[in-house]
């Protein structure tokens, strides 16, 4: 940890001067005054932690995203708060247990658009929630969804409400989100979607990917009674790269092929999301293995898949030729991953019970600056 920090005071000094603005205090009201100025300390420490323990560049627009998590009723919490959390995440707020945070990728060069996600999790808890690809999608979505209920306010004669998370977002605002822009992308005829669907593919279109949006409009197909719409969006939503390296896509097309009584599609997504990491599931490790008809024993089910992979691979290659053998790096990395699968599947206590194994995996991987990152908490 002494490591980690011996430059934290150049880094501070860094920060400010990409950031005049955390030095300055709005002096619009006494409340708005201070949670800006409990923002300003919380973003200096955060993008201090993010550039010099997690090693990652700070968003542009992290300060407005803190400024409007608050104005929702969360707190901001200090980057060193992780407790309960899993090793990748840094905390940005909470609103009781249920923690608003960034995701540090080992390796972040392997998610070419979603490098520092914001995720959700509680405490205690193991699974990870995928909230937004970035920053500035997010923020972008909830701008986006206050002024689509404010415009509605308006229009149905009531005094118009204000916008407290546009307030918050002051300057971090502009050039992402403009008031009106959602009804602006509607159809000049109206069309006859529902307020939440404009909203769905404006939030598609305009901002960009999110888990939730794309299950809402699988659902919708459902509820309307066409299963093909539904399978085409599930497809959509996790063959087309929108969300690398996350399993709840997968899990989700199980879920749907499930409903439809199509159970060896849904086994086979089953298995493909337990491919990835198990921390992003959305439903326990055991209901997943059993869609997956595989056992529930964590170290047999990730062998399993290995061998499954293992001769996939050796199908495509020609006879004459060998499989190259792991390097030392891949082994880490496969010993890392395993590790947090077997806290998801209740092997081991929690995440705080093997960050320190963790930490040295990481390093035995090569990847010094994730595991010094790991320890800092």
């Amino acid at each position: 940890m002494r490591t980690c920090l011996r430059s934290v005071g150049r880094a501070h000094s860094r920060v400010q001067r990409a950031f005049p603005s955390l030095q300055r205090t709005p002096q619009s009201s006494e409340t708005c005054s201070g949670s800006r100025s409990v923002s300003a300390k919380a973003m200096t420490e955060t993008a201090v932690f993010l550039e010099e323990i997690a090693v990652s560049q700070t968003p542009k627009r992290l300060q407005g995203l803190m400024r409007v998590l608050e104005a929702r009723g969360g707190s901001s919490l200090s980057p060193a708060d992780r407790r309960g959390l899993h090793p990748l995440l840094v905390p940005l707020s909470a609103q009781g247990e249920e923690v608003t945070c960034l995701l540090r990728w080992p390796e972040p060069s392997q998610y070419k658009n979603m490098t520092l996600p914001v995720v959700r999790m509680t405490r205690g808890s193991v699974g990870v929630t995928l909230v937004a690809r970035s920053v500035d999608e997010y923020l972008h979505r909830l701008l986006a969804e206050e002024d689509v209920v404010a415009t509605a306010v308006a229009a149905s004669g009531a005094a118009a409400p204000e916008r407290p998370l546009a307030a918050a977002a002051g300057p971090d605002a502009e050039g992402l989100f403009r008031s009106g822009d959602v009804a602006a992308s509607r159809p000049a005829a109206g069309g006859s979607g529902s307020a939440s669907q404009g909203l769905a593919m404006y939030l598609i279109r305009k901002a960009g990917m999110f888990p939730d949006v794309c299950e809402g409009l699988a659902t919708a197909h459902m509820a309307r009674t066409d299963p093909t719409s539904a399978m085409v969006a599930a497809e959509w939503y996790m063959r087309s790269g929108h969300f690398p390296g996350w399993a709840r896509p997968y899990e989700f097309a199980a879920e749907l092929f499930t409903q439809l009584g199509r159970h060896e599609e849904a086994r086979d997504m089953a298995r493909a999301s337990l491919r990835l990491p198990w921390w992003t599931l959305r439903a326990p490790f055991a209901q997943v293995s059993a869609t997956a008809v595989l056992p529930h024993s964590a170290e047999r089910v990730m062998y399993l898949l290995s061998e499954e992979a293992a001769a996939a691979a050796s199908a495509n290659v020609n006879q004459f030729s060998h499989r190259e053998p792991k390097t030392a790096k891949q082994l880490a990395l496969e010993r890392a991953n395993s590790l947090m699968n077997r806290v998801v599947a209740g092997d081991l206590e929690s995440y705080d019970s093997i960050r320190e194994q963790l930490a040295e995996t990481y390093r035995e991987a090569g990847l010094s600056d994730v595991a010094n990152f790991i320890q800092a908490a």
